[in-house]
């Protein structure tokens, strides 16, 4: 019997008496051939993704079925974070390229028995779906789909409502009658000690204004009560001598009482979606796309709150132009469509934030969903008017991505930095470790034992500013490891001393190969790598 065991785990497993394996995390069972490969996954990812985006936009007739438009003109679909596929947060799409891989897999070694060792089973359940075949299922991981729904609504809006109360009472701006351009962003998070704005930068003229939110939609900043407390005064100091304006102080108490009774009625709503299958090539994906409406359902609400404060702005201030990133996500998404719904002589000009690459699923939208000369929302994205990228080569993303109007920004206000890197003096022997958003751990399972049998290099370890130090740290302690230093400091200061980067989707890999710096690129087993360096090979 060829037995093949489909394995979800970091350490790796020891002799199973099995001739074949697939990996799904780190971890690979020894003593057997090792089907999976990140070369593999990243093909198929890559082969997969513009059926899938196709695919994915279809579920907007269930939005429109289920009378799911906000303001009876833009289907719901288009915020949500279904419709973005972030990749990075769900594991829906990965998921389908490794049960595509492993049904071929399955048919040219003649496997007749599957084994899943510490998988989740909504994957087992997925693979079932798709897959006639013996199976047995050991130490399965139940996926809890638990959304405290409710709970975090109330607290949410009963905490805006407190805020809000605060910043009327302390808060007071200048509001222009007329300005060169507004520039959407999220203070404090991307702003330096001296108020400069890190995407931005010298591109904000004196005559322009900078339209901040500190409370967003509770999920693109995420500040403790106390944190935005001391933003707002901050801010309410820092307006009186800058251009600002605060996009939450325009929110009214009635428009916050009326969006958590609509969060509590598109409750109901979203139910009913739930209910369908959703099935892909054959493959039972349901699971995985409940839990992606299930965070829809907490954002929409969220953000439909700013409809008057956004339409208030705009109708006290002459603005020609309204520059914004993340308008690839559900928070942009919603500024295009009151933009071009209610200030559509303001040119909206999309500004690319980070890396694109052509497996970043973020980016690449449904030829069926985009139109440049239709109003339509219900069936149509509200898009740019213009998408600024950071060069030729992220071009090459968005068209592959079905935007057009795509153009290479002047300069990249936020590489600057760059300039200043004059690597006189490199340290020999001496590596930083760049890690994304989402993965410290992971490249740290990977590469410890090469860190234990390479004491004579001295690993810089640099966790993304916005991502937990807890288990990282600790995990470096019990190591044991002498040569890993845990890096707090600025990434300028590592590159320009380091004589190798390792990374795997972090923009700082892209950053070290401009520099000429040599780079190693590690493709997570199990992951799909959305770095743009893998798009130059």
């Amino acid at each position: 019997m060829n037995l093949l065991i489909i394995y979800d785990g970091n350490e790796n497993l020891g002799d199973q008496e099995s001739e074949y394996s697939y990996s799904l995390g780190l971890g690979e069972v020894k003593n057997s051939r090792v089907l999976s490969t990140a070369e593999k996954l990243n093909d198929i990812a890559l082969k997969l993704r513009d059926e899938y985006s196709d695919y994915i936009y279809t579920i907007n007739d269930l939005y429109l079925e289920n009378k799911l438009i906000f303001d009876n003109k833009l289907s719901l679909y288009f915020i949500s974070d279904l419709s973005n596929k972030r990749s990075e947060i769900f594991d829906t799409y990965a998921t389908l390229c490794h049960i595509v891989l492993l049904r071929d897999y399955i048919k040219e070694n003649n496997i007749s028995k599957v084994r899943f060792i510490n998988c989740e089973s909504r994957f087992v359940g997925s693979f079932k779906s798709t897959v006639d075949i013996a199976i047995e299922e050991v130490h399965s991981v139940i996926f809890k789909n638990v959304s405290r729904y409710f709970l975090s609504q109330a607290k949410f809006f009963f905490q805006y409502f407190f805020v809000l109360l605060y910043i009327k009472l302390i808060y007071s701006e200048n509001t222009p009658k007329k300005a060169g351009s507004f520039f959407l962003s999220r203070y404090p998070l991307h702003f330096d000690k001296n108020f400069k704005e890190e995407k931005y930068g010298a591109l904000v003229r004196k005559s322009d204004w900078l339209l901040l939110s500190i409370l967003t939609d509770g999920m693109h900043q995420g500040l403790s009560l106390s944190g935005v407390l001391k933003a707002i005064k901050d801010l309410s100091k820092i307006s009186k001598e800058k251009n600002v304006i605060l996009l939450d102080k325009e929110v009214k108490f009635s428009d916050l009482i009326r969006h958590y009774l609509y969060s509590l009625r598109l409750f109901n709503s979203f139910r009913r979606l739930n209910k369908h299958k959703y099935i892909f090539k054959g493959i039972d994906i349901s699971n995985y796309i409940i839990d992606e409406l299930n965070q829809s359902i907490l954002r929409i609400p969220r953000l439909t709150l700013y409809k008057n404060s956004l339409r208030a702005v705009f109708a006290k201030t002459k603005v020609n132009k309204f520059y914004y990133y993340l308008h690839e996500y559900s928070y942009g998404r919603f500024f295009t469509y009151i933009l071009s719904q209610y200030c559509p002589t303001v040119k909206r000009i999309g500004f690319q934030h980070g890396p694109a690459s052509m497996r970043k699923m973020l980016y690449f939208l449904s030829r069926n969903e985009v139109s440049y000369h239709s109003t339509n929302y219900k069936y149509y994205l509200p898009m740019p008017n213009v998408v600024l990228a950071e060069d030729e080569q992220s071009v090459g993303v968005y068209k592959a991505a079905n935007y057009k109007y795509v153009h290479v920004m002047e300069k990249v206000n936020r590489l600057t930095y760059l300039n200043g890197i004059k690597r006189n003096n490199v340290e020999k022997n001496s590596i930083l470790v760049a890690c994304g958003l989402h993965d410290g751990d992971y490249v740290f399972n990977v590469l410890k034992d090469e860190m234990r049998d390479r004491q004579d290099k001295k690993y810089y370890f640099k966790l993304h500013p916005r991502s937990s130090k807890e288990g990282v740290s600790l995990s470096i302690v019990n190591s044991g490891l002498t040569n890993v230093n845990l890096s707090d400091g600025h990434i300028e200061k590592y590159l320009d001393l380091v004589n190798e980067v390792i990374f795997t989707y972090s923009s700082v890999g892209m950053e070290a190969y401009k520099l000429g710096i040599k780079v190693r690129m590690i493709s997570l087993p199990g992951k799909i790598n959305e770095s743009p360096l893998l798009d130059k090979h």
